[in-house]
This record gives structure tokens, C-alpha cells and sequence, in this order.
């Protein structure tokens, strides 16, 4: 299990910043399939994180290999929709395309939600590829 919480980023000692010290989790998480990736009170992180840290995160998610077996877990402090407007609202900030058609389904609100990584023949720009970790089909 690969943890990308704030605590867990900020205080690593062996990183020169919380960027590297997520670049090295998610690079870990790559090598050493299958692996699950905890992503703790994730709209926390995401209010606090850098650009650098969103960009970073989004993109390396996106260029993980679909014959890896990773799992996200993530877990919200607030409801489904609130964070998901917050997200997409976010998303077009970083120049990232609007709403994808598998993110236009409406996502249960429950705490903790789940996903595995799309295939590239999915969608090849980050914002979708987020989306979609965070909202998969409903028939997937």
C-alpha cells in the first residue's frame, strides 16, 4: 500500500519536497504491481496541494501501464457532489478539458470511493482519466 497523504508527503524525510515524495510513492506503486494507492481525505489534499502536486498526480496516474493491477482508494471528508463540482471547477483552472461523458454519471456519496485505472483507449487527457478514477461507468 502506497500512502499519498499530506502528512505522509510533507514529512518525508528522504524527499526534497512533498512533489518528489509523491512522484516517489506512485513510481513505487508502477513497479511493484499489483499495489493499491491510499489516497486519505483527498479533498483536503486537494484544497492544499500545490499546481505542481495536482499536475503531478493527475499525470502520473494517467501514464500508469493498464496491464499494472493499481487500485485507488480514496476517502472524502464532504459529500460526492460538492467535491465533484469543486474538482471540474478545479480541473478547467489547470487547462484541462471539461467534463467527461463517463464523469457526466452521478456518483454515490458515500465516503470512500473506489476505482482502477482506465486503458489508454479511455481518454488520453488527464482531467477524464481523473474523472474517471473517481467516477467509473456505471456499467464497469
Amino acid at each position: 500500500v502506497y500512502a499519498i497523504d499530506l502528512p505522509s508527503l510533507v514529512s518525508d524525510g528522504t524527499a526534497r519536497s512533498p512533489e518528489e515524495s509523491l512522484v516517489r510513492a506512485l513510481t513505487e506503486a508502477r513497479r511493484h504491481p499489483p499495489s493499491i494507492v491510499y489516497w486519505p481525505h483527498a479533498d483536503s489534499w486537494w484544497e492544499a496541494a500545490s499546481s505542481t502536486m495536482k499536475s503531478s498526480l493527475v499525470t502520473m496516474l494517467q501514464d500508469f501501464p493498464t496491464t499494472h493491477p493499481v487500485l485507488l482508494l480514496l476517502t472524502l471528508d464532504v459529500p460526492w457532489p460538492d467535491w465533484q463540482q469543486n474538482l471540474l471547477q478545479e480541473l478547467e483552472i489547470l487547462d484541462a478539458p471539461s467534463q467527461s461523458p463517463s464523469a457526466a454519471a452521478v456518483a454515490s456519496s458515500s465516503s470512500a470511493s473506489t476505482a482502477a485505472l482506465p486503458s489508454p483507449a479511455f481518454s488520453t487527457d488527464p482531467a477524464s482519466v481523473l474523472l474517471h478514477l473517481l467516477d467509473p461507468p456505471l456499467d464497469a
